[in-house]
């Protein structure tokens, strides 16, 4: 019999006879926390590439490998400084020195598997049999946290303080007090976490015109997290004339008035901004549209010497029609050597072809003129309300196009150089 695992201090004491296994992929861990995956220096390059041969050769070998390390590079671990504001003295080193001294602890009980044949390696069999319970641990996030109890959970149907008073355990030991709930594992999981669907669901009601306390009610949420889903949807006169009368109250109320005279002032703001704007610029001129799609591609081009050519990204539509305008009406580029690519998540993939019909349609391009979809991986743990109406990124590509890119450079160091030199 032995025990592996991620750390020695309370093993050791209560099964103090048993053989202990560290485990290397948490050995190689705590050495990254400290040292980063990309050091700095040649003895913490070194050290690190060492640590990764953990498991890869027998313990003699390796043992032998660290004390020639540590013999090297002795006098550099060794280094100290003194903090000029606080007058301390510490190691230069300090992170590099705490790994080594890491290992040096560990040692002993990085290769107990060869002597013991039971022992594995590593923790990776058992934190995969019990990633049930990971999943449950990592929902704590969600639930109520008390100051002066651990956790408070509630879920439908079940009373954890009857619980505890009948096992005589403590609230946080969800496995013992929830037993179906760790049964269904994920599944269930998803019912408890945050609430993004009554979300989506109270702005779908609320822009219907539906009162907060309908809206806590049907979906059983309170009233100040409605309020706050909803705060941005200003209901119609209409709709607020219908909530009046079915609750009866009066047009003079001051929150009525005070919410109106807000209301008015922010709209008015909105259209003297607006007035403002154009006013302002008026029509803009080509020497104009070619300086606002420099500053645009300052900010979204491509500008490395690593990359092809004249290539612009954005997701704002709107941003990527006015490129696609200065390139056609300024610098003549036909539209034909305009290629297009689109990056989205997985998640919309089932509704590609809307979103490439959208982007042919703004840009007036053809199909043959889009590349693949570039689709991300990235897991997405929440529903947005905007997934019908997102398009993703696009890629705007000129064919050829590095003499292009070249000169948009030029725009920008001759902006750069004009405005800075003020």
């Amino acid at each position: 019999m032995g025990v592996t695992g991620d750390g020695i201090s309370c093993i050791r004491r209560v099964f103090d006879d048993v053989p202990f296994q560290m485990c290397l992929v948490h050995m190689e861990r705590i050495v990254v926390r400290k040292i980063t995956r990309r050091p700095k220096t040649e003895a913490g390059i070194v050290f690190l590439a060492l640590v990764k041969t953990l498991g890869r050769c027998d313990s003699q070998l390796w043992k032998e490998r660290f004390k020639k390390y540590v013999e090297k590079y002795r006098s550099f671990l060794n280094e100290r400084s003194i903090n000029p504001e606080t007058g301390i003295s510490d190691w230069t080193h300090r992170e590099l020195h705490s790994a080594v001294l890491s290992i040096q602890t560990f040692l002993p009980y990085l290769f107990s598997y060869e002597k013991t044949k039971e022992l594995s390696q590593t923790t990776n069999s058992l934190e995969g049999h019990f990633s049930h319970v990971k999943d449950i641990v990592r929902v704590q996030r969600y639930f109520y946290f008390s100051s002066t109890e651990s956790i408070e959970f509630h879920f439908p149907g079940f009373n954890y303080r009857s619980e505890e008073q009948k096992t005589g355990l403590k609230s946080h030991d969800l496995c013992t007090l929830c037993p179906n709930f760790c049964k269904n594992r994920t599944y269930d999981i998803l019912l408890y976490m945050s609430k993004y669907n009554e979300r989506i669901k109270a702005l779908s009601m609320r822009r219907e015109g539906a009162s907060i306390i309908v809206i806590a009610r049907k979906l059983s949420v309170s009233k100040s997290t409605v309020s706050e889903w909803c705060r941005e949807i200003i209901l119609t006169e209409e709709q607020f004339e219908k909530l009046r009368i079915n609750k009866g109250i009066s047009l003079t109320t001051g929150q009525r008035m005070g919410a109106e005279k807000n209301k008015k002032k922010r709209l008015d703001a909105i259209v003297a901004a607006e007035v403002w704007g154009r006013e302002l610029i008026k029509s803009i001129s080509q020497r104009e549209l070619l300086l606002i799609a420099t500053a645009l591609y300052w900010s979204e081009g491509s500008k490395s010497d690593r990359t092809s050519g004249f290539i612009f990204v954005n997701s704002d539509p709107e941003m990527i029609l006015v490129m696609k305008s200065f390139l056609v009406n300024i610098l003549m580029i036909p539209p034909e050597e305009i290629i297009c690519s689109i990056q989205i998540n997985r998640i919309h993939e089932i509704r590609i072809d809307i979103v490439l019909n959208f982007w042919q349609k703004l840009l007036s391009l053809p199909g043959n003129q889009f590349r693949k979809p570039y689709y991300v991986n990235t897991r997405v743990n929440k529903i947005y309300d905007n997934y019908e109406n997102y398009y993703g990124i696009c890629r705007l590509v000129v064919r050829k196009g590095m003499n292009w890119k070249y000169r948009m450079l030029g725009l920008i160091k001759a902006v750069k150089s004009n405005i800075l030199s003020v």
